[in-house]
């Protein structure tokens, strides 16, 4: 037995040793190279836009972001990745978006804007509705501090554990021994691509490379655009199997989380900051589906809540998670999951 178990080490340990290696070397996400976003933050000091070509920690670059802000803009925008390519048509702003935000995010930003006095005077908050999901923690998880330290200041209550935290270290580390992040290595690997390649440029058009500009607007390739087809099948594919983004099963709205939403958007206002929401429109192949599905029902219903929640308070709702009510086509978006830079501030201008 002592012999088996051996020749099992004999054989996995050099195997484990490889991936852990690769992983940490190639690092297409950044997870371990964190100079990248020192490259980003420095790049963008002196030049309009930064070319990049990997993933990158996008909270640690939104704190970098907020803390090295020299002045606060009028308006600023958050949100998941929906906001992250719009043409916002607003004389001074910054969008301090971040990619598949949930509610814990949204606390983690405001608590940023709070530990750095980075107060402004109108704020665009998008709004998904997978954020009323139990199930669902922080994304960044880098800001965990952050969101941990606006619960409690919103709550009040610094005798009751409002966060449930997570340590970044122990979720880096599992990365390093991933099988799915050593074929994204060996992949960046073999196509001799540099997952840190930060390249600081005053153009700020679409090109060969992706882009972050001065105001955190992504700009994506011409690669990066699917035709109505492509997205016709990447919906389809996910309708099928039942899930869409983090979405599998999801009935109801977690009346935790409600709460939650709530008590942010009221401290928000007690701030003194103009608020109003911002629905991003969906695919057509997936709002079909959410409305006919009742394991999707609580996307109806999130709209609903939302509009409650600001009718309540006097806050506008720009554009609706219903392409067909705002008008929006299959031609109008980005990709299966976002709308095209112009296309979608069009979709911001919708009021009901």
């Amino acid at each position: 037995m002592k012999k088996w178990i051996l020749k099992c080490l004999i054989l996995i340990i050099p195997v484990y040793a490889l991936v852990v290696l690769t992983n940490f070397f190639a690092d297409p996400a950044n997870i371990f190279h964190v100079s990248m976003v020192e490259k980003i933050v420095d790049g963008l000091k002196e030049h309009e836009a930064v070319e990049v070509l990997g993933d990158f920690d996008e909270g640690a670059l939104l704190e970098k972001r907020i803390a090295s802000m020299d002045r606060v803009p009028e308006t600023m925008v958050m949100g998941s990745s929906h906001v992250l390519y719009v043409a916002w048509d607003f004389d001074d702003y910054v969008n301090i978006g971040m990619s598949g935000e949930f509610l814990d995010d949204y606390y983690a930003t405001i608590g940023l804007l709070e530990k750095y006095d980075k107060i402004p005077q109108k704020l665009v908050m998008s709004v998904d509705p997978y954020i009323f999901m139990d199930e669902l923690s922080i994304r960044q998880e880098t800001l965990t501090d952050y969101a941990a330290m606006e619960k409690e200041n919103v709550s009040r209550d610094s005798g009751k554990k409002a966060f449930r935290t997570k340590n970044p270290f122990f979720s880096k580390c599992k990365e390093l021994f991933s099988f799915s992040y050593f074929q994204s290595s060996v992949e960046m690997i073999v196509k001799g691509r540099n997952a840190s390649y930060v390249n600081p440029t005053d153009d700020t058009s679409e090109g060969d490379y992706a882009k972050i500009l001065k105001t955190g607007r992504r700009v994506p390739t011409p690669g990066g655009y699917m035709s109505p087809q492509e997205m016709d099948w990447a919906s389809q594919w996910d309708v099928s199997n039942g899930a869409v983004f983090c979405m599998v099963d999801y009935p109801k709205l977690s009346e935790a989380k409600m709460h939650e939403f709530e008590a942010l958007v009221d401290h928000i206002r007690s701030l003194g900051i103009d608020i109003s929401f911002y629905l991003s429109s969906w695919y057509p192949v997936y709002y079909d589906e959410f409305k006919v599905n009742p394991k999707f029902g609580a996307v109806i219903k999130a709209e609903d809540f939302i509009r409650e929640t600001a009718a309540l308070r006097g806050i506008t709702v720009h554009g609706s998670f219903d392409p067909y009510e705002c008008g929006i086509q299959k031609e109008d978006f980005l990709n299966h999951f976002h709308l095209k830079p112009d296309k979608a501030f069009e979709n911001y201008m919708y009021v009901r």
